[in-house]
């Protein structure tokens, strides 16, 4: 996996995370990317396939100097079901335990687009730790989940 700039990120990985987790969740990554401060480097990790991104993984906000959030995961819809969600999420946290992470959250949906998501991480290890309920527009829950790394 490669570091993503700004400009692949706004090119590739927000209409993926569009396609992929929907509207609301792609329009605040946009934001997100949009108002990146950090010149042209992100914390979003892809993976290409002949100019085709097929899976992304990303190293989000720090809570604190152990813990850290998940940024975004997701997997070209064409190339799921070959375990690229794990390789991307093993990915992440090498560079999570790198980086002198012992902790790291996950800020999910209780959405059927994210059931593939929420069963990956349960057997990667992540535990269930709280829910906020009708966050999204739709309705949706955040699902909230924990892993020590």
């Amino acid at each position: 996996m490669i570091q993503l700039s700004i400009a692949q990120v706004m090119d590739y990985a927000v209409p993926m995370i569009r396609q992929c987790m929907g509207a609301e969740v792609g329009s605040r990554a946009e934001g997100e990317f949009s108002t990146d401060s950090e010149g042209d480097s992100t914390g979003l990790y892809g993976l290409f396939d002949r100019g085709t991104l097929i899976c992304i993984a990303g190293i989000g906000s720090e809570i604190s100097s152990k813990k850290v959030w998940l940024g975004y995961l997701a997997v070209h819809p064409d190339y799921r079901g070959k375990g690229l969600g794990k390789h991307g999420l093993q990915y992440v946290e090498e560079v999570a335990r790198d980086r002198g992470y012992e902790w790291m959250f996950v800020e999910t949906y209780g959405n059927p687009i994210f059931d593939a998501a929420i069963s990956l991480y349960e057997a990667s290890g992540y535990i269930h730790v709280g829910e906020l309920l009708d966050y999204l527009d739709d309705g949706s829950d955040v699902v909230y989940l924990r892993k020590t790394l």
